[in-house]
């Protein structure tokens, strides 16, 4: 199912795939559709674990820092994507 993470990385990568329509009321704690990071990689190889779809409070300060520093991986500038997220979340 997920063949792209068997990718050796260089770095420490966390995806967390969201739906677009998950983000257009903000809500916090965010809903994602996975939850994959290193904490996850042994599992994942061994087991093909997938991490369940949730809610992660995380993501608002994610949101946030991509926000004001990131690109996405296709050039889009993540401020024309992401929502504004509220300063008390």
């Amino acid at each position: 199912m997920m063949d792209f993470i068997s990718v050796t990385l260089k770095f420490h990568a966390r995806l967390v795939p969201i739906n677009p329509g998950d983000t257009d009321a903000w809500q916090h704690p965010c809903l994602h559709e996975l939850h994959y990071g290193e904490a996850h990689r042994d599992q994942f190889s061994e087991t093909g674990y997938v991490p369940r779809a949730g809610q992660d409070e995380d993501l608002a300060a994610h949101f946030t820092v991509a926000r004001a520093r990131g690109v996405d991986l296709l050039g889009n500038y993540p401020i024309e994507k992401l929502p504004e997220i509220p300063r008390l979340d």
